[in-house]
């Protein structure tokens, strides 16, 4: 799982939530193989190369603003959060909360 965000200390309130969302499931992070890093130094997933994974994802914004790509990531964050499979209204609020107090 790759979650991109804002901040280390967004990171780690993310993760958190999503270990919170994991616990009833039955799931936990691996937490040998679980880091928090800025994307300059890269990370491998799934055999995934970090240079590979840049250009992933620049690939995938399709040169939208960027501010439109962090709303959805955020939503998507918010979503997930809480339990739900799809974005709805709560989740959009949420996401424009979480990146207008981080702007």
């Amino acid at each position: 799982m790759v979650v991109l965000c804002h901040s280390q200390e967004q990171a780690v309130r993310v993760k958190a939530q999503l270990a919170e969302w994991l616990t009833p499931r039955g799931l936990a992070f691996n937490e040998d193989k679980t880091k928090i890093v800025h994307l300059s130094e890269g990370f491998d997933t799934l055999g995934v190369d970090p240079d590979d994974a840049i250009t992933r994802i620049h690939e995938a914004a399709r040169g939208k603003p960027r501010a439109i790509n962090n709303l959805a990531l955020a939503a998507l964050i918010a979503t997930c959060v809480t339990g739900k499979t799809i974005v709805d209204h709560a989740a959009a609020r949420a996401a424009v909360a979480e990146v207008i107090t981080t702007d």
